[in-house]
């Protein structure tokens, strides 16, 4: 499954490589020393293939719970109150809200919307607001390094985890005129559960297959069909 960027440039070189090698005259066949050697890289390439369909496994088992797995798992309350301790004056909401996860998963992301209201219904405006938004994954970089800075490094939460939040952080930076805490309806926007194995490394594993020799040998292999094939026995 090509699920990102990263899977798309290994394809490319992959892609340049096997035709390089199909553009060679003769691919000279493997002594036996070289079959052996393949035959042990075989056995690190089949474990990355069930690795990688391991992982797309386990999406597919996740993208069936998504999408109800926080009316079932996950308990929730808000707390809304309309506050007015800043330094400009200015009213703004604040929700002291509390989730708990009551199921097997990890809840990577938990994102709602804020819609205020008059009144007479109409909208005045709303706030998007990432209540988990786990970051603990992001490869180590000087963005993350300033993600980190500001925001602090953020878990999933865990199965039987109750977070709460009940301090000023949780106040919505804008503010709106002619809206009341009663009018303020709260909407689910996206609820994300992180998989139970490793996402593989596509790049790593393609820099392996060039560096190992791997995808050289294979291709002569395959070239002189000294490719073994897999037995089974009764």
């Amino acid at each position: 499954m090509l699920a990102n960027v990263s899977q798309l440039i290994a394809l490319v070189i992959f892609s340049i490589f096997i035709t390089g090698c199909e553009k060679e005259s003769t691919l000279v066949p493997l002594t036996d020393t070289e079959l052996l050697a393949l035959s042990l890289l075989q056995v690190e390439q089949d474990q990355f293939i069930f690795r990688n369909e391991n992982y797309d496994a386990e999406l597919l088992r996740l993208s069936k719970l998504n999408f109800n797995y926080g009316e079932k798992f996950l308990e929730v309350s808000h707390r809304l109150e309309k506050i007015n301790k800043f330094d400009d004056g200015k009213f703004r909401l604040c929700d002291f809200w509390s989730i708990k996860n009551t199921g097997s998963e990890l809840v990577e992301q938990y994102e709602v919307n804020y819609f205020y209201y008059d009144d007479n219904g109409r909208l005045l405006g709303k706030w998007d607001s990432s209540l988990i938004y786990a970051n603990d994954t992001l490869s180590d970089s000087d963005a993350t390094n300033l993600i980190y800075a500001l925001a602090g490094k953020q878990y999933p939460l865990k199965a039987n985890e109750i977070r709460r939040y009940d301090k000023n952080k949780n106040c919505h930076k804008e503010s709106f005129a002619g809206w009341d805490v009663k009018n303020v309806t709260i909407k689910v926007t996206n609820l994300k559960l992180r998989a139970a194995v490793d996402q593989m490394d596509q790049l790593a594993h393609m820099k392996w297959m060039l560096e190992s020799g791997y995808l050289e040998l294979n291709a002569r292999a395959k070239e002189n069909k000294q490719l073994l094939e897999k037995t089974t026995t009764n």
